[in-house]
């Protein structure tokens, strides 16, 4: 195909145009879900090491071309999801984005997560209102933050 061409050439109905767009976004969703699992096997595993890094994050900016920021994030994330259950599975079926996620995740605990996941997972603009979810996230007072920790552990982490 072409580079001018493209699938969306296919799809003469806004209908069907808006469909492939929500069904491309949820592939997407949970295809970046199996991603941050395998960054985060691969942290456990310390996998980096074989290149040299001293953590994840330095490799991951490296070797698949993230802004160190972008890569601190996705190494953060995954761990985070393997805390929890009920985001991470709405997360791989392709139902949350990874910017939901993200946000969840920074305050997200297993006292607080489904009623953060119930927010997360309304599409109704009329109830969310112009409310964010980062923005609630943050400001909400029945939710608390998690305990921040260094996302990239330095090398001595896993060898002492």
């Amino acid at each position: 195909m072409p580079a001018t061409q493209s699938h969306a050439d296919n799809y003469t109905d806004i209908d069907e145009l808006d469909s492939a767009i929500v069904s491309l976004a949820a592939r997407i969703n949970a295809s970046s879900y199996e991603l941050l699992v395998l960054i985060r096997r691969f942290d456990e595993r310390a996998g980096w090491l074989k290149w040299g890094f001293t953590n994840c994050c330095d490799w991951l900016h490296w070797r698949c071309d993230l802004s160190l920021s972008a890569a601190r994030e996705k190494v953060r994330v995954a761990h985070a999801m393997k805390t929890l259950p009920a985001i991470a599975s709405a997360f791989s079926s392709g139902e949350l984005s990874y910017s939901k996620v993200r946000a969840l995740t920074r305050v997200a605990t297993l006292d607080n997560e489904d009623a953060l996941l119930a927010f997360a997972l309304k599409r109704d603009h009329r109830v969310t209102g112009r409310r964010t979810l980062p923005g609630v996230t943050l400001r909400y007072g029945g939710f608390r933050v998690r305990g921040q920790s260094r996302v990239c552990k330095p090398l001595a982490a896993y060898t002492s």
